[in-house]
């Protein structure tokens, strides 16, 4: 099985039989068995026939549409919630002890994840002043059992990441990238940029992970149910976000699979250039395969989360 990256605003895509048939410009590039396409990911306005949507849906595909930076905007898919799974999480979010224990499990796997990305780059590159933040998040995770509510604990987790992040720049290669500090919208460098891409791929990943399970995304722990956001996929990624996103944009830097030339600003944007695209499409692909870190990781992350919510309701 396979993800199909629909990047360009002229492809298109069309099924003729059994096939996948994928264009642009009117130009045949590439063709597939639809059986073998676990999912289409359309980053463009790219066109897809009604027929080949029907095909996905019957046989248990997915279609996401996302923005040109590969941020989640909606998907289509025959997936529905597991009854069972969405009135535990209702049930749990109306107890504040409960909301509180699964916040602190949340967090308890983020910064163990950012404690061994500072180890293991500690050793790498011989940095004292990571082996001493690496020491101090330790001091922090001690503290978080500790913690009287979900507001302390959200503090406590701003804190470790303005740590973690303040030395970003002894993880990554200085010769090729530099550091100023973590931003978001816009990204205004390539390590930055990569990382907005790198979280955006995985918030699709936790998406269709949850959705297959069969929970209810609007119902989160750590962060707030305000019914602005789908809060539990947010409290899900905070278990990835250094264990897969951050380990592969690492792992594409260091190998230097991207490089700097890879990337091109657009005002006070920083972007990956067509080229980069495919190079991250190919890398992250490979990456998600693994069972290491892979989708089979993630699914079988997600499910413990779900058995430590069904514990805490025995």
């Amino acid at each position: 099985m396979s993800v199909v990256y629909m990047t360009k605003d002229t492809g298109s895509i069309h099924q003729e039989g059994n096939r996948l048939i994928i264009k642009e410009n009117g130009t045949f590039l590439t063709g597939m068995p639809i059986k073998n396409a676990e999912g289409i990911v359309v980053t463009s306005n790219a066109s897809i026939s009604s027929k080949v949507i029907h095909t996905m849906l019957k046989q248990g595909s997915y279609i996401v549409f996302t923005d040109w930076q590969g941020r989640y905007e909606g998907i289509l898919c025959a997936s529905r919630s597991n009854l069972k799974m969405v009135n535990m999480q209702m049930k749990a979010c109306s107890d504040d002890a409960l909301v509180l224990q699964m916040a602190k499990y949340i967090l308890q796997h983020k910064i163990s994840n950012q404690i061994f990305i500072l180890k293991l780059f500690a050793k790498y590159r011989k940095s004292d002043k990571l082996k001493e933040v690496a020491a101090r998040l330790q001091n922090h995770l001690e503290q978080l059992e500790l913690v009287a509510d979900c507001n302390e604990a959200r503090g406590l987790e701003g804190i470790c990441a303005k740590e973690y992040f303040a030395v970003f720049d002894e993880i990554i290669d200085k010769k090729e990238f530099t550091w100023k500090g973590r931003n978001r919208q816009p990204s205004r460098d390539p390590v930055n940029s990569l990382l907005n891409y790198s979280y955006a791929y995985l918030e699709r990943e936790v998406r269709l992970l949850t959705l297959g399970i069969g929970l209810d995304e609007r119902y989160g722990f750590l962060h707030t149910n305000n019914g602005r956001k789908d809060s539990l996929i947010y409290d899900v990624m905070e278990l990835f976000r250094q264990s897969v996103s951050e380990r592969l944009v690492l792992n594409c830097l260091g190998r230097k699979t991207i490089k700097r030339d890879d990337f091109y600003m657009d005002g006070d944007k920083c972007l990956l250039t067509d080229a980069g695209k495919r190079k991250w499409i190919e890398s992250y692909e490979k990456w998600m395969q693994s069972d290491e870190h892979g989708r089979s990781y993630l699914e079988k992350a997600i499910r413990e989360l779900c058995s430590f919510l069904e514990q805490l309701q025995e």
